[in-house]
């Protein structure tokens, strides 16, 4: 439910033009809020709308000799249980969900967001995923994973429970994981391995999932735990 939205001012003479958001008109109790009430927006982030019912946002800019006439942003918010489409959220170890909104994309820059502190990388990893079907049944297509710098076939990544023409029943979850395969050495000089995860909804196309994910070694942080592969030790 999270919107960004931000005005678009030209002013003819190329002045500087200042610019004004108002909040004016919410249903009873409904906030446009970073900090929701846990009772309200359960596992949410960023801006939310925290109840169902129409919101308004005034905006007024001048280039301080005219004013421009003042525009109200109208935002309609459906209650949840009249969801249509499907619902995504990750499923943290603890039993914590967070809800994404849809199409889902996550792509990080090369290499980055891993501490090798940790170490996951002699195992495997996975992330804990849950797909709802809220309005009607919803079938899984173009599913697809990859191994990003080099296609090997032992560094593949893969779904588990989550296949090509799965389907979701009406008020139905699919619990699903995201499995990112043991590094055992390093085979590059980056050091680094990337994994791509992807598949979209076949009656709503425009509903794509996408997630990848890069292991990184720190050979200060794993002393010889990482070494060099030898040859043939990975395909």
């Amino acid at each position: 439910m999270s919107l960004l939205h931000r005005p678009v001012t030209v002013d003819a003479d190329s002045d500087e033009v200042f610019t004004h958001e108002e909040l004016i008109s919410t249903p009873e109790g409904g906030e446009f809020t970073s900090y929701p009430d846990e009772a309200d927006c359960p596992a949410t982030r960023g801006q939310v709308f925290t109840k169902p019912g129409t919101y308004t946002f005034r905006y007024s800019a001048t280039d301080l000799i005219d004013d421009a006439p003042q525009y109200d942003f109208v935002v309609k918010v459906d209650p949840l249980s009249e969801a249509k489409g499907v619902r995504l959220r990750s499923i943290n170890e603890d039993g914590e969900s967070l809800w994404h909104p849809l199409p889902y994309e996550t792509i990080p820059p090369f290499a980055n967001g891993f501490s090798a502190s940790s170490r996951p990388f002699l195992e495997e990893g996975y992330v804990q995923w849950e797909l709802s079907a809220m309005d009607s049944a919803y079938t899984v297509e173009n599913v697809k994973v990859s191994h990003i710098n080099g296609g090997l076939a032992s560094l593949t990544p893969r779904f588990e429970n989550l296949y090509e023409g799965r389907v979701i029943q009406q008020g139905e979850s699919l619990a699903f994981q995201t499995v990112v395969p043991a590094v055992p050495c390093i085979r590059n000089d980056d050091k680094s391995e990337g994994f791509h995860f992807s598949f979209n909804i076949r009656e709503i196309p425009e509903i794509t999932y996408v997630y990848e994910i890069w292991r990184t070694a720190d050979e200060d942080s794993l002393f010889n735990e990482w070494e060099e592969c030898e040859e043939g030790q990975l395909n």
